[in-house]
């Protein structure tokens, strides 16, 4: 995470000055999305612990993952409509049909896009270090282009990191995401500590799927995977759908992936007014995502 912080700032340091090559670099960082879901699909069908296991983790998985979802959902638009200017649709013409047709083909991109990752880890035997330095290396080309056309569409640092809508959706996601954990331990009768670290991974599946591997065994780790994943998967198909009435929901959802993976389609879709809140929101997410995992898994 902090690499590739630092390649965010590096790209920040170079501007783009031709509305041409602008143009080009927004469809390069599409390009790259949808290249990183392929990535993300192969890395999916590499974990055969997920297949082997899955009726016994079918039920904690279902629970998990709806729980903090709909408690995330509940909570942002709840901020939306608080923040009525900015829940408001980007634009109101006569395109609108356009844009929801578009946002449907992206999702279906999304779709298409794991779907194939998902076969090419099927099929073929791809190590596991070969797709994570695959995918990290596009991560940190993605960050650094967005960098670039971040300052090349001169919007001020200080908004970034000091944007209080951001911290708003941040206090939001992890609020109602320790709630739906709670609810959860009561339903499933696990242990409240176990449940909350199970909740705080917020996208982050290949960290919180180890840690949460190391303290409570496989079965708990796979969940842990499996939950995160299907965040991330969620964000992908509904960032399209909803970012132009509910962005802060939009945004919420995404959650730790808005810093990286889904950065570029909240761009693309919502307009550069709405990265600075998921710059924001995400890197605090990130940020928290270890030590919560760590203080949940220590009580």
């Amino acid at each position: 995470m902090i690499s590739l912080f630092i390649v965010f700032i590096l790209g920040w340091s170079f501007t783009i000055q031709s509305e041409k090559w602008l143009s080009r670099l927004n469809d390069l960082l599409v390009k790259l999305v949808f290249l990183i879901l392929v990535f993300l699909g192969a890395n999916l069908a590499s974990h055969p612990e997920v297949y082997e296991k899955a009726d016994d983790i079918f039920k904690l998985i279902g629970a998990f993952s709806i729980a903090i979802i709909l408690s995330n959902i509940f909570a942002l638009v709840f901020l939306d409509l608080i923040f009525s200017e900015t829940g408001r649709p980007i634009e109101d013409s006569s395109d609108s049909e356009h844009e929801n047709f578009s946002g449907l083909l992206d999702t279906l991109k999304v779709i298409f896009s794991l779907a194939i990752g998902v076969c090419i880890g099927t099929f073929f035997s791809l190590e596991d270090e070969w797709l994570k330095m695959g995918s990290s290396g596009l991560l940190h080309v993605l960050l650094f282009l967005v960098g670039v056309q971040l300052r090349s569409s001169r919007i001020p640092l200080t908004h970034i990191f000091l944007n209080p809508l951001g911290l708003m959706v941040t206090v939001a996601v992890i609020s109602s995401a320790m709630l739906a954990g709670f609810l959860v331990s009561l339903a499933m009768d696990i242990p409240v500590s176990k449940a909350l670290a199970m909740s705080s991974g917020f996208g982050w599946y290949s960290l919180s799927g180890v840690l949460i591997a190391e303290k409570f065994g496989p079965i708990y780790g796979t969940v842990a995977f499996c939950n995160d994943v299907l965040r991330e998967i969620v964000a992908f198909i509904f960032i399209p759908l909803l970012i132009r009435r509910l962005p802060l929901t939009a945004i919420g959802i995404g959650a730790a992936t808005t810093i990286d993976f889904t950065l570029p389609m909240i761009q693309t879709q919502g307009g550069n007014r709405y990265v600075p809140i998921a710059i924001v929101s995400g890197f605090l997410l990130s940020l928290s995502v270890p030590i919560l995992i760590a203080i949940f898994t220590n009580i």
